[in-house]
């Protein structure tokens, strides 16, 4: 029963509880020690001396402080009471100037209790503090034979009580306040970092939902030429079988390209590693052979210091986009203007901006009826999300144009 009540007392009080009263204890013990040399020296003999038996009384009293300064957190109201109370046992038991060190385990136990708590709660607590050690403090004056008179005691008992209560509470208000104002800076700082992955959060659904737009995208205009290259085969079968068998290995060629393409944008909606080749300007010269052909050729121009580190400072998301405005503006080439001739510019010597211009000549025949316009649509959503610029229409000799303007300090990093 008694281990047991020992570990219910620990665990009320803390190890930090616990150090602070035994340092209370400690410096208070000393200053009682040192006390009756200093009152010595200053050729005064009101100080109790261990000799004498209320020296001993005052032993007791600070002990006993400073077993309550173990309770100030826990019993914040109880614990000032007691320690602001137990003063008074001094006055009869041990009076004179010993009776000043009672003030230190007060201090400290309103202290621990003003940082632990907050005010409104130990209010009435630190009052009925105030005047009890107000009232010890002047029945000491009063009791003392050499005593200053009742009106000066009473008004310098409540000073004292005031200071010894007040001091060590306003210090405590300011420790709490400095507190909780960390707090609250943690609290938004945790704030801001729950917004931030939030935003991260609605960029990512906003480019999962662009990469499934592009899934139709590229379904939308594969499918279309891949329609349209069929009908000519089957067309050309009876009359000219070798332009079938070329037009069935471009079908073909397609196929695989447009099943490349789904199967890694499904890959990266579905957060799996990609290992399909990244789709950069890098790319670009290897994505112009695959719509070439050879009856209608593609001219390819790469104007950079090195062919090979296309748009180097730019970021994945720009990449991206200049290479599918290529591969949809080829895609539709193919779809509204079979057979007219085909140019494709990558211009990387702008200081602060990359081009990309894909044009070709006038159509040999009517396009065929389609759904226009999605695809340039498509290609001026993802030029937006990248802050870049992309201007279409026809040209001078009859033909077609797209050009893509992408700034290098673009936003695609945030997107």
């Amino acid at each position: 029963m008694k281990g047991s009540a020992m570990h219910r007392l620990a665990a009320v009080v803390g190890r930090r509880d616990a150090f602070a009263a035994l340092g209370t204890a400690l410096v208070t013990l000393v200053l009682l020690f040192v006390l009756p040399v200093l009152v010595a020296l200053a050729g005064d003999t009101a100080s109790p001396h261990p000799a004498e038996p209320g020296w001993w009384w005052l032993v007791a009293l600070f002990v006993l402080q400073s077993v309550t300064v173990a309770a100030a957190r826990s019993f914040p109201v109880v614990a000032v009471l007691a320690v602001a109370g137990l003063p008074l046992l001094a006055v009869w038991l041990a009076r004179g100037d010993g009776f000043g060190l009672t003030s230190l385990p007060v201090m400290v136990t309103v202290y621990l209790a003003a940082v632990s708590h907050p005010l409104p709660r130990l209010r009435a607590g630190l009052t009925a503090a105030v005047l009890l050690f107000g009232a010890g403090y002047a029945a000491n004056q009063l009791l003392d034979p050499a005593g200053i008179g009742p009106g000066p005691a009473v008004a310098a008992a409540l000073l004292q009580a005031v200071l010894v209560v007040g001091g060590p509470l306003v210090i405590a208000l300011l420790v709490a306040a400095r507190r909780a104002a960390r707090e609250a800076h943690r609290e938004e700082l945790r704030a801001l970092a729950g917004e931030r992955d939030a935003i991260i959060q609605a960029a990512i659904a906003t480019q999962r939902t662009t990469m499934a737009r592009e899934l139709h995208d590229i379904a939308a205009h594969h499918l279309s030429g891949l329609s349209l290259m069929a009908a000519a085969v089957d067309l050309q079968i009876d009359t000219d079988p070798s332009a079938a068998r070329a037009g069935v290995q471009q079908i073909r060629a397609q196929s695989s390209l447009v099943l490349d393409d789904l199967r890694r944008l499904v890959g990266l909606l579905r957060e799996e590693d990609d290992d399909e080749g990244p789709a950069t300007l890098a790319a670009v010269p290897e994505l112009v052979q695959q719509f070439s052909t050879s009856e209608h050729p593609i001219e390819l121009t790469v104007r950079a210091p090195d062919a090979g580190m296309l748009g180097a400072d730019l970021g994945p998301a720009a990449h991206l986009t200049g290479y599918r405005m290529v591969q949809e503006s080829l895609a539709n080439t193919q779809l509204h203007a079979a057979g007219a001739a085909r140019s494709v510019e990558l211009d990387d010597r702008g200081e602060n901006t990359v081009v990309i211009t894909v044009r070709n000549g006038p159509a040999e025949a009517a396009s065929p009826p389609g759904r226009d316009g999605f695809g340039l649509r498509g290609m001026h959503e993802r030029a937006e999300l990248i802050g870049a610029e992309l201007s279409y229409g026809p040209v001078v000799d009859g033909g077609w144009q797209v050009e893509l303007t992408i700034p290098r300090t673009s936003a695609q990093e945030a997107t």
